[in-house]
């Protein structure tokens, strides 16, 4: 295990907790973090019951946080968010007046399991925004509302390393919503009304109340997205980081063992998903309702070009995990254990303990 070191850049106005980072070669970062205010040194088992233990180190202010965290490549950032992050523009009514509040904000939210990953992806950012977790639901959010820091700080991500799904689409129509609440346009029944067109062609549009509300509302044109090309690895791995999937399918009467790695969207990234095709050197892409699969089956390429791309290109977060067990799988197949009843029981028991079988301490 290794420890990156990264330089310090500026430090932050306000408290916040700093991040430890292990290399666990070959395949990748394993991230550990404990939110809190006090100088305390402690070893704690990241959400895992395979005994990885990581140190968690915590301190005040006087600790030098990074404006810039060189740990995170920035297309891995893009990769991700493409995968989990959301735009949104939320229009209330003010209970008090005839008046609407317009707030702006960039979310990623992840199971509450890889916090330490937004804790991560915080950092990148400089420390902006804030982490909020729901327990009971077993979910964390990452969020950046304020205007300053959506214009000074995400904004200049995007337009340097663009994300590549529709998604791109409601980033292009919220930072015109954001520009326009900027120069406090919002506060005038016209800036108010640009603000419900753009909106309206956002994500899933005006809510009920805000179309009975604003019943002539016409919807501005949504931004097409025909870039969809993967300009760097580091964006694969991010993308997969959230919405990959690595499974082993198992037939105990005929010892059969398969294994898929596969990546779902809605079908208006089919251009995307297809395009991963020759971009990775194998799979297909298939087509079940409203999604969109890039599906890779055979074992060969799976082994080969699947283990090796990720391996060079590290997943991060609990889904490393997982990737790990299945190249363990892959390793017991290439070798042919998996015909004989030890090996075949040693794949049973690592499919067991992957994705939803894989448990959880709780987080402090």
């Amino acid at each position: 295990m290794k420890t990156l070191k990264l330089k310090p850049i500026n430090k932050l106005k306000r408290p916040f907790t700093c991040v430890n980072i292990w290399m666990d070669r070959p395949f990748g970062l394993l991230i550990g973090y404990r939110s809190s205010t006090n100088t305390s040194l402690s070893r704690s088992t990241y959400g895992i019951n395979r005994g990885i233990n990581l140190l968690h180190f915590s301190t005040s202010s006087s600790c030098n946080v990074f404006n810039n965290y060189s740990a995170l490549n920035p297309w891995f950032v893009t990769g991700l968010i493409d995968g989990e992050g959301s735009f949104v523009i939320s229009i209330r009514k003010s209970p008090r007046s005839s008046a609407y509040w317009v707030e702006t904000r960039f979310s990623m939210g992840l199971h509450i399991k890889d916090i330490a990953l937004l804790k991560l992806i915080q950092a990148y950012f400089g420390g902006v925004g804030n982490i909020l977790e729901y327990k009971k639901k077993e979910f964390a959010e990452y969020r950046v509302s304020s205007m300053e820091q959506l214009i000074s700080v995400i904004s200049p991500h995007f337009d340097k390393y663009p994300l590549i799904t529709q998604k791109q689409a409601d980033y292009l129509l919220f930072i015109k919503g954001v520009l326009i609440k900027n120069q406090k346009e919002h506060l005038t029944e016209a800036g108010l009304r640009k603000i419900l067109a753009i909106k309206a062609s956002m994500n899933k549009g005006l809510s009920t109340v805000l179309k009975t509300a604003f019943p002539d509302i016409i919807p501005i044109a949504r931004p097409l997205v025909v870039d969809q090309i993967i300009k760097d690895p580091q964006w694969l791995a991010g993308f997969a980081s959230a919405e990959g999937c690595f499974t082993i399918s198992i037939s105990k009467l005929e010892s059969s063992v398969k294994l898929s790695f596969e990546i779902s969207q809605q079908i208006r990234d089919k251009q995307l998903l297809q395009s991963m095709v020759p971009y990775l050197d194998c799979g297909y892409y298939k087509k079940h309702n409203e999604v969109g699969n890039f599906v890779c089956t055979k074992f060969s390429d799976n082994y080969t070009k699947i283990c090796s791309f990720f391996k060079q290109h590290s997943i991060l977060g609990v889904k490393l995990l997982d990737f790990q067990d299945w190249c363990k799988a892959a390793e017991i197949i290439r070798s042919k254990k998996h015909l004989t009843s030890e090996g075949l029981n040693e794949i049973i028991k690592i499919k067991e303990g992957m994705n939803k079988g894989r448990s959880f301490v709780s987080f402090k």
